[in-house]
């Protein structure tokens, strides 16, 4: 499968299956952004004292993707979000499913093709 991915660049814009894996990996780890920087309760910003709202918590979730292959405005990670828990909460949970063998490498290193797998050569 990764080797499939590495040969075939010009699905990762979106088109064919490999090239939607991508995307939904993508819109997941943007997903799981925001789950990482969402408070629990309410919570107020240590330098200003006010209220964290949505919108600091979206741009803070994009300032932390930022240079890895989720980057995105705040606007695209809170689309990706809102899609994301659509899909779960209509039991579309299966298209989020990371089906890449990563051996033991991070996801982010096989989508940005920084890694090769031993015993392919392409």
């Amino acid at each position: 499968m990764i080797a499939v991915c590495e040969r075939r660049q010009d699905e990762y814009k979106g088109k064919g299956p490999v090239g939607r894996a991508i995307q939904a990996a993508i819109r997941l780890m943007r997903y799981r952004a925001m789950l990482a920087v969402t408070p629990v309760g309410p919570a107020s910003d240590v330098k200003t004292g006010r209220l964290v709202t949505w919108p600091d918590i979206r741009e803070y979730a994009a300032q932390n993707l930022a240079g890895g292959p989720a980057q995105g405005k705040a606007s695209t990670v809170k689309a990706d979000y809102e899609q994301v828990k659509n899909d779960f909460k209509h039991g579309r949970g299966g298209l989020y499913l990371t089906l890449l063998p990563t051996f033991g490498r991070k996801l982010r290193d096989v989508l940005n093709g920084k890694h090769r797998p031993t015993g392919i050569k392409s």
